[in-house]
């Protein structure tokens, strides 16, 4: 899992959170979870692996960079990764955009952020380590 995000704060809590749940998981399912995290778009694509799994990016880059931006370039080393946008652009032309451009889900950035993040790994290992 990889989590790319400029605030730094932000950032720091969903690598945490991220953390917490695979420790917890990992005992349960008996996995292994590698969670890197970047706060620059540049350095997570000179770093991205072809065998990611998730990737949890925030939707605004900077310098004028959005996740649009960089989904196709993710699909193309990888196009069985899962892309979760993080955004606090929470309306519902963002999410269906980033979700027609090759995105798997759009989590808000609320209260709930947290929450539903890790609800979306639950399914994920859910789903593919049953």
């Amino acid at each position: 899992m990889i989590v790319v995000e400029d605030n730094p704060f932000y950032n720091k809590m969903l690598y945490r959170q991220l953390h917490y749940l695979a420790d917890k998981i990992a005992v349960y399912k008996k996995l292994h979870f590698k969670i890197e995290s970047y706060a620059h778009y540049d350095d997570f694509l000179r770093n991205f692996s072809p065998n990611t799994q998730i990737v949890f990016l925030d939707f605004y880059l900077g310098n004028s960079t959005t996740a649009l931006d960089i989904i196709d370039e993710i699909k193309q080393k990888n196009d069985s990764c899962k892309i979760v946008i993080i955004s606090k652009a929470n309306h519902f032309l963002a999410s269906e955009k980033t979700i027609c451009c090759g995105a798997d889900a759009f989590i808000p950035k609320d209260k709930e952020a947290l929450k539903k993040v890790g609800h979306f790994v639950e399914e994920y290992v859910s789903v593919n380590f049953s």
